[in-house]
């Protein structure tokens, strides 16, 4: 009966656990600018496909709810510009579904400087996989960066929706609001788990420290306390007394009950009026 109730249990943990949505990143296309190299205007039509269009949704590949669209360049870009570093693990993109070729061959840049400088490829487009694959989920794993771009040569680049994953450099979990691990190098861990990018600095732990958590695995040099040896131990390089216990016991005993008071009695006591 025992066990039964058990395995009852489990099962509804199980249950409940499957359903749990993810919530620890945050879309930062929504905190940031974008903008294009240029915009795609069709005669006779008050349509717009300008690069704000690619973030408004709805997610889905059709032209007619709205995509963004450069002009036919011969080097043309769509990019999100973000106000400081954030560290991203993942793009979702949908391509217009009737003229899905024209995405093929498109490279994912992220920046830190201005466009064509200081980029680093996420993922390059080989195969047509764009015209094969209308919704597209790229995982990157690269340095924390302001500036995100998709850029191709001799065609337009259109986007209908995309969604840019990720957390601002310094914090992770649930909507990004943990910061990351105090010996973290740079303040810089994953996203997802809050484990150290570039391992941890060792300067205050004793014997070194875990790489993906930050916490020193030996104890703190002199004068710093905490898993993380980040705070100081204010007991350090004072001076401790040490006192009989009888003499405690007084002074507690005298504190709470106060000083002894005294009392003077007149035994010959006179009238007012003497």
């Amino acid at each position: 009966m025992m066990i039964s109730r058990l395995q009852a249990g489990v099962l509804l943990i199980i249950v409940a656990a499957r359903f749990l949505p993810v919530t620890a990143q945050i879309n930062l296309a929504l905190h940031g600018t974008v903008a294009q190299e240029t915009t795609y205007t069709l005669s006779g039509s008050d349509s717009s496909y300008d690069a704000t269009v690619a973030i408004e949704g709805p997610a889905n590949n059709n032209w007619e709810d709205g995509c963004s669209s450069t002009g036919y360049q011969a080097k043309t870009w769509w990019g999100l510009f973000l106000p400081r570093l954030a560290y991203i693990t993942n793009v979702k993109a949908y391509y217009r579904k009737d003229e899905a070729h024209r995405m093929n061959d498109f490279r994912l840049y992220f920046a830190n400087g201005s466009v064509y400088h200081k980029t680093e490829l996420c993922f390059r487009d080989t195969g047509k996989q764009a015209q094969s694959n209308l919704n597209q989920s790229i995982d990157c794993n690269l340095s924390p960066t302001r500036n995100i771009y998709y850029f191709n040569r001799n065609t337009f680049v259109e986007l209908c929706y995309i969604e840019i994953n990720g957390c601002w450099k310094g914090f992770w979990g649930e909507n990004c609001t943990v910061p990351c691990p105090h010996n973290c190098i740079d303040q810089h861990c994953h996203p997802a788990n809050g484990s150290c990018i570039w391992g941890c600095d060792p300067s205050k732990c004793l014997q070194g420290c875990f790489v993906s958590t930050g916490i020193c695995s030996g104890g703190c040099v002199l004068g710093q306390a905490g898993q993380y040896c980040n705070k100081y131990n204010l007991a350090y390089n004072q001076t401790a007394n040490i006192f009989p216990l009888a003499s405690i016991f007084q002074f507690l005993i005298s504190d709470l009950v106060g000083p002894p008071m005294s009392y003077y009695v007149n035994e010959n006591p006179q009238s007012k009026d003497g």
